[in-house]
């Protein structure tokens, strides 16, 4: 994993600073999302997406701290 591209690891740190700017507006209720199958009536997904987001930036903050802990193990020399 040590030769992991800083880049990849800079696009993480930005994709999550994007979900946390999405994540605002929603939880302050400024902005509502809703959806609508067909015909049918509009339902609100608001929650639904609060959650989705907030799921992903947990997943992609411990992928991100599993490579970085894994760059630096690597860059430790090897004693025996």
């Amino acid at each position: 994993m040590n030769d992991l591209p800083q880049g990849l690891i800079d696009a993480f740190r930005k994709r999550i600073a994007n979900w946390r700017k999405d994540l605002e507006p929603l939880e302050t209720g400024t902005m509502r999302i809703g959806e609508r199958h067909c015909d049918g009536p509009w339902s609100d997904v608001t929650d639904r997406e609060i959650a989705l987001l907030k799921n992903d930036i947990s997943s992609t903050e411990r992928t991100l701290t599993r490579l970085e802990e894994d760059r630096r193990f690597a860059a430790i020399p090897d004693a025996t």
